[in-house]
């Protein structure tokens, strides 16, 4: 339920308008008080929900971007970790003629 921004500022010029007429006692009676106060209250709430809305569009949105910078800083770190690994692996691994006389005693080019 998002609001235009022409339709928020109706709705607090409305509000502002019922509690000028609500305040107005020698031209409100006390029925037209109580129905200005009603579609006031009406008007306030709107306002609080959209207003808490935007709010929470906008912590969703920094707390998106925070944990999405944490994952990048985490996976950055995974991939700079796992290249050293493999190259160190690779290099232990890799069999090579002079390799692999000195650990089994024999020579064989695998």
């Amino acid at each position: 339920m998002a609001f235009l921004p022409e339709e928020i500022t109706k709705l607090q010029t409305m509000a502002d308008e019922m509690a000028r007429l609500i305040e107005d006692r020698d031209n409100t009676s006390n029925n037209a008080a109580i129905a200005y106060s009603k579609i006031g209250r009406i008007c306030v709430r709107a306002l609080a929900d959209e207003a808490a809305l935007s709010a929470k569009r906008t912590t969703r949105a920094d707390s998106v971007v925070k944990f999405q910078a944490a994952r990048q800083a985490r996976n950055g770190k995974k991939t700079a970790a796992t290249a050293i690994v493999r190259s160190l692996l690779c290099a232990l691994m890799v069999p090579s003629a002079t390799n692999s006389i000195f650990v089994t005693g024999k020579f064989s080019m695998q």
